[in-house]
């Protein structure tokens, strides 16, 4: 048998660096991993280690100096602005669903606007074509089981977990080449938990690389094929799922 080539490398990080931008800030240290097509990368922490840093560096809410140190695909995207990462087929999900991956008082069909606009699909030379919006944000309840209390409601009309559904079936139904999500199950109900999860496995099986930073050891295991731990700015190597057990993960995740 010809030997296993390794997957392809979608997203390499190697050597970030954040200096703390206030004196609560996490500094990033000389963080380094890639997250390879098919597989979700898990990344453990307890909160308040780095991990809204690194999703900020990820996204492009912050840029550092420095060249080749994010690549997407081989090509350098460490000082690219959100758009532009979105451009090369980046999906991101932020922790805080209210007011940063949703804005509550905007429809859903506008809120899908916000994440596509820069696309191309849903706005043309600066005007929106606002039946398309419609009906992508339909597409998206439909697909991702979105309960709608109406046509097009305001955000806030969703529950949590139906208002998470959706913003993560905004990003997978583009069937983005790397995923980035933040807390994705943080404060919904076990059905919704379930359905999340298996929607980015889904997206896993189709050759994406997905890098989800969790508190939630259960979910870190139910899904992660590789596994590494941020810890005061700090990221462990990335090991096997298989090879790791919930105490190592957690004995790291407290620092040891």
């Amino acid at each position: 048998d010809a030997p296993k080539s390794e997957p392809d490398v979608l997203l390499a990080v190697m050597g970030l660096d954040r200096p703390p931008a206030t004196p609560f800030a996490t500094p990033l240290r000389n963080l380094s991993f890639v997250a390879r097509a098919g597989e979700v990368l898990g990344i453990a922490g307890i909160a308040g280690n780095g991990q809204d840093e690194l999703m900020e560096a990820l996204t492009g809410e912050w840029t550092g100096a420095g060249q080749n140190v994010i690549t997407i695909n081989g090509r350098d995207i460490t000082r690219d602005a959100p758009s532009r990462r979105r451009q090369h087929s980046i999906g991101f999900v932020p922790e805080e669903r209210n007011g940063h991956a949703a804005v509550p008082g905007m429809s859903l069909a506008d809120n899908a606007l916000l994440t596509s606009h820069s696309l191309g699909e849903v706005a043309s030379r600066g005007v929106i074509d606002s039946d398309r919006t419609r009906q992508m944000a339909a597409e998206i309840a439909g697909a991702f089981d979105v309960r709608l209390p109406q046509e097009n409601p305001m955000a806030s009309a969703l529950s949590g977990g139906n208002l998470q559904k959706f913003v993560v079936g905004r990003e997978i139904i583009k069937v983005p080449r790397v995923l980035i999500v933040s807390q994705p199950t943080w404060g919904v109900d076990v059905g919704a938990a379930m359905f999340i999860r298996k929607a980015m496995l889904d997206l896993a099986a189709k050759g994406s690389a997905i890098v989800m930073m969790s508190q939630d050891l259960e979910e870190i295991f139910a899904i992660s094929h590789r596994i590494a731990v941020l810890h005061d700015g700090v990221l462990s190597d990335a090991e096997p799922a298989g090879d790791l057990t919930a105490e190592k993960v957690g004995l790291l995740m407290g620092g040891s």
